[in-house]
């Protein structure tokens, strides 16, 4: 049966007002946005172990971030740390992993306090970021600001996706600064497992102006989340784990003062049919 220790309910308006402001002000960023040429994908092609991703020469085509149409892709087997020297606003989506099935990518996004942007136009839960394209992806993410949005409302649901593919796990460790975006969904594939998400240090938060989905599909197991060392997480719709057919041995943990805010939904803990052992445990 399912484990349901403890559970931080509740809504924090402080952290609402953030994620409100912060999410209009990011969609703001695109209102003189030109989308007049043709979407361009470009990939990463640098192979040094540290880039800036500014750089225009690091993309094929070179050149780099045009308009929020435009979409990128990072795939390599590799241990590798982006930098950014300035904010990084006009860009599309983002699809991250290693460069095929079987291999690891081991990437840390160094971003400074600078603002870091992944727009998606294709609408509806569309994946702004998608870390577990292939292979698996191991990634530290540092920076100032962390938007992940779409064309909708302030309150917007593009995705943040970790494991989408099958067999390409995705584990972030996001250790400062402040992502703010619409839904984040962790193994969107039943095998695109183990993946996890932590949260960890004094001034980083996650807030979700959407949903918080772990474990998306039916038979993904063994994904995490942890909230720990005076971090935090806001989910403004519904938390969601363990709540797929047979979808079991998913955790969260809060601790070491980590705080877990959810507002006006039930969160969903092990509801799926066949379910089982999904503790929360604060």
């Amino acid at each position: 049966m399912n484990q349901f220790r403890v559970i931080a309910c509740g809504f924090h308006k402080p952290l609402k007002t953030l994620a409100a402001g912060a999410l209009a002000l990011a969609l703001g960023l695109f209102a003189g946005a030109s989308n007049v040429r043709a979407q361009v994908t470009y990939n990463l092609t640098n192979t040094a172990a540290t880039a800036f991703l500014s750089d225009p020469n690091i993309w094929s085509p070179v050149g780099g971030p045009g308009t929020n149409l435009d979409t990128f892709t990072i795939a390599q087997s590799t241990t590798k740390t982006l930098r950014l020297t300035n904010n990084y606003l006009n860009n599309g989506a983002f699809t991250i992993g290693a460069a095929a099935a079987g291999q690891t990518l081991n990437l840390t996004l160094d971003f400074g306090t600078n603002t870091f942007v992944g727009f998606n136009l294709n609408g509806s839960s569309s994946s702004g970021f998608v870390f577990g394209q292939a292979g698996t992806s191991i990634v530290y993410i540092s920076c100032g600001s962390m938007y992940n949005t779409n064309a909708g409302a302030p309150t917007g649901n593009a995705r943040m996706t970790l494991g989408r593919s099958a067999g390409a796990p995705a584990s972030i460790f996001f250790t400062n600064g402040t992502f703010i975006g619409g839904i984040t969904v962790m193994a969107n594939n039943a095998t695109a497992t183990p993946s996890q998400l932590v949260v960890s240090g004094p001034g980083s938060s996650w807030s979700n102006a959407n949903g918080m989905s772990i474990g998306n599909v039916t038979l993904a197991n063994n994904c995490s989340l942890a909230i720990s060392n005076s971090a935090s997480m806001t989910v403004m719709s519904t938390f969601q784990l363990g709540f797929q057919i047979s979808s079991s041995f998913h955790s969260v943990i809060v601790d070491s003062s980590g705080q877990l805010f959810t507002r006006n939904q039930t969160a969903l803990i092990g509801s799926g049919s066949g379910s089982s052992n999904n503790p929360v445990t604060v």
